[in-house]
Parts: structure tokens; C-alpha cells; sequence
């Protein structure tokens, strides 16, 4: 129990020296920009989906029940399987289902998109989880339900932004139950946790391309010194979205609370990275809006296992990566034979 809670006070206090270090005060309520904006390009990856159909998910029940939404892409003869999980506040609509679509017709990969607990079309409050280790069991029973469709398939599970960090903590937890059963990681552009120096700095004018646009600094405080018992289940972190995408995608999620933050967010990324010993595939765009490129490189090349492929694709951005996901996760797959 108290190892319980110093990890969430650890997880929590990184939040916090990171965001009062921005806000540079002491105010209650800290939002970085009044101005409507978007922290990432659009237009490649829009383009790229153009007329898509999205797939209807199947379902999972987690272990407390709640339905977990799963989208399968599996063609005939494949041998390889790639669990993928979304960045923050997405789900696996039209930009994961590209990739999904993509390994399996012209890769022969097999591929399970999940939406995340609380996100998409799973159950669960919007942005909220019961706990941080709710959301990495739940990846416990995806793994399971996978495992039982492909009895004898390699399984690797992949993230990107936020659900890289997912996946990471999810590596991390010593709780994993399914974690033997993964043959490797495929990471895109993840998001490394507020300690990271992977993130970019934004001040000034450059404030409103902060992929977080809002945060409750008291809560966030309230909840680390009552080591989760005060607002565990409060939204603290806002995101910036403009409002077409919010009138245009009822599934998106626009906060997070505290205990859906900290299960995405990594106290230490090079602990992280170094407790991987499985094959690793790391891959980043070099116009990426929220990260820099070669220091997300630097921590991978810290995984202990041999196997790792890292790879900065030119004039790739944040999201315009998922249309490059599908190609690079085959390019590693085979590097890892």
C-alpha cells in the first residue's frame, strides 16, 4: 500500500514541478493561451484518410466488466500481430485505422486498435480511469483476449504520443500479468512524461501550440500531498483542441483527470527504456510539433535488448506519422527476425 502511493506521488509531483515551473506563479488555475488553435498538423493525415470508412469495434469485457472497444485487422496466413494503442484524448478511428489497414492488406500484419478505457467507443467516464493500474490491467486482458484468437502468433504492442507512454508504463508495472506473452515494442513520436527532455519548450507567442491548453494547479497539488485521496477523479489537464474537431468527433476526450494522467505519464524515461528487453522499434517524425526528434532517440538506444530500430522520418510531424506507421512497423518486425 504505501509503495502504492508513493508511486502516484511521484508520478504526480513530476506533473506538478513541470507545470508550475511554465506557469511561473502560483495561481490556482494556470491556461496558457485564450487563443484557438491546434498543436499539430491536420492536413496530412486528412488527406491521407480521405473516404475512408471506419470499421464498428468488437468488444472485450475487462476484468470489473466494463466493455473495452477493440477493432481487428487480421488477414489470412499472417504469423505477426500488432496491439496499437492511441495518443491522448484520441481514439482508433480513421488515422489508426490507416495503419491497421494498411499492415494487414499490404504487410500481411495482423492488428488489434483499442480504445482506451473511458476514450472511443470503450465504457468508462470520458478522461477518467479508477486507478492508473485499472488502465494497465485492462492491457492485461487485451493481450489475453488476443492471445486466445492466435494461439501461436508473435504478439508486439505498439503506442503513439501518449499511448507510447501507455505502453511504456505498462512494461514498467509490476503488476503485468500478460507482459511475457509480447514479442516486442513499436513506438511512435511517444510522449516520454513531464521529466523527459524529449519536450519541446514553448513560451510567448509559441504558447498556443502546447498540446495542453488548461491546467487546475491546485488539484494537481491537493491530490499529490493527499497522495491521491482529494480530486483523484477531477480534470486537471485540458487539451487543445479546437471546437470544429469538437462538433465534428463526439469521441474525442478533452481533459484528463489525475488517475488517467498518471497512467500515461513516466516518472523516469530512462529507467523506462532501460527496464525494455524486449526488440524495440522507436520512430519519429523530424518536424515533429511536440517533441524533439533526436533526443526520443537517444532515450531508446538505452533499451538493453539488441534488437533496437530507431529511425527520425524526414518531414514527418506528430500526427502525419500515423500515415508511415504501417510501413515502419513492418521495417522493424523484420529487422527483429
Amino acid at each position: 500500500m504505501g509503495n502504492n502511493l508513493l508511486v502516484k506521488s511521484g508520478i504526480l509531483a513530476l506533473f506538478v514541478i513541470f507545470l508550475v515551473g511554465i506557469c511561473l506563479g502560483t495561481s490556482q488555475e494556470c491556461e496558457f493561451f485564450m487563443k484557438e488553435s491546434l498543436p499539430f498538423s491536420l492536413e496530412e493525415i486528412a488527406h491521407a484518410t480521405s473516404g475512408m470508412t471506419v470499421k464498428q469495434p468488437d468488444y472485450v469485457h475487462a476484468q470489473d466488466g466494463t466493455k473495452l472497444a477493440v477493432y481487428k485487422f487480421v488477414p489470412e496466413n499472417t504469423q505477426k500481430i500488432i496491439i496499437f494503442y492511441h495518443g491522448g484524448g484520441n481514439w482508433s478511428g480513421k488515422s489508426y485505422q490507416l495503419i491497421a489497414n494498411t499492415l494487414s492488406d499490404n504487410y500481411t500484419i495482423g492488428c488489434y486498435l483499442v480504445d482506451i478505457r473511458g476514450h472511443g467507443n470503450s465504457e468508462g467516464v470520458r478522461g477518467d480511469a479508477p486507478s492508473a493500474q485499472t488502465i494497465w490491467s485492462d492491457i492485461d486482458d487485451i493481450i489475453n483476449y488476443v492471445r486466445a484468437q492466435h494461439p501461436t502468433h508473435e504478439i508486439f504492442l505498439a503506442g503513439h504520443s501518449a499511448g507510447g507512454g501507455l505502453v511504456l508504463n505498462y512494461n514498467q508495472w509490476s503488476g503485468a500479468q500478460a507482459r511475457d506473452q509480447i514479442a516486442g515494442y513499436l513506438l511512435f513520436a511517444p510522449y516520454l512524461g513531464s521529466r523527459a527532455v524529449s519536450n519541446r519548450q514553448f513560451s510567448g507567442i509559441d504558447a498556443e501550440k502546447r498540446f495542453v491548453k488548461k491546467v487546475k494547479i491546485y488539484k494537481i497539488l491537493a491530490n499529490l500531498i493527499s497522495g491521491g485521496w482529494l480530486f483523484e477523479h477531477d480534470p486537471v489537464i485540458y487539451f487543445n483542441y479546437p471546437s470544429w474537431l469538437k462538433e465534428s468527433d463526439s469521441l474525442v476526450v478533452w481533459s484528463y483527470t489525475c488517475a488517467m494522467s498518471k497512467a500515461i505519464s513516466i516518472n523516469d524515461p530512462e529507467e523506462a527504456f532501460k527496464s525494455i528487453t524486449k526488440p524495440l522499434g522507436v520512430f519519429v517524425g523530424s518536424l515533429d510539433e511536440q517533441f524533439l526528434p533526436q533526443a526520443i532517440i537517444d532515450y531508446a538506444k538505452l533499451c538493453t535488448n539488441q534488437k533496437v530500430m530507431t529511425e527520425i522520418l524526414p518531414d514527418v510531424k506528430h500526427i502525419s506519422i500515423l500515415a508511415h506507421a504501417a510501413q515502419a512497423s513492418a521495417r522493424a518486425l523484420e529487422f527483429f527476425e
